[in-house]
């Protein structure tokens, strides 16, 4: 019994340790803090839903609908346009939308305001109508960058590893 005890001490302060460096060095090379990533996680959440909405809402009347449209149509359900500061906005064309999280950048410094549109993945928002200064996203972030090597050959739709 006190070997099993032993060994399961051991193991927990191995994990501890473990525990305590990996964030310390997650800290110290500049990435988001877990309540950082879990408001980035809600807001792609809320933009899937968004689009969700739009393509249903597509279905039923042939085109894409505002923000406001889909809310008053009960195509989405949202109890606020904000999440922790992010504030949503969608973009429509005749066949075509865009659904922005612009990011709170005054309290927020370093964030990036993330889009979905028709194909149905969360980006970096280059180029939103708000012009907010935005960042690549991390590496899930599908945009596509250009390649400054010296190499002449290039992969498309290759940004780096995933």
């Amino acid at each position: 019994m006190m070997r099993s005890l032993a060994g399961l001490l051991i193991v927990a302060l191995f994990a501890g340790v473990f525990y305590k460096y990996y964030w310390s060095n997650l800290q110290l090379a500049g990435a988001a803090t877990p309540a950082q990533v879990l408001d980035i996680v809600g807001v792609k959440n809320d933009l899937v839903g968004i689009a969700m909405a739009e393509r249903t809402y597509s279905a039923e009347h042939g085109t894409y609908a505002s923000l406001d449209e889909l809310i008053s149509s009960d195509q989405l359900i949202m109890k606020s346009t904000t999440h922790n500061g992010y504030t949503y906005s969608v973009e429509t064309g005749d066949q075509t939308f865009r659904a922005i999280a612009h990011c709170p950048a005054t309290t927020n410094p370093g964030c990036i305001d993330l889009m979905i549109d028709e194909s149905m993945e969360v980006q970096a928002a280059f180029g939103s109508s708000d012009s907010h200064e935005s960042a690549p996203a991390s590496s899930d972030s599908h945009e596509s960058v250009p390649d400054t090597s010296d190499s002449h050959e290039s992969v498309p739709g290759i940004s780096g590893a995933h």
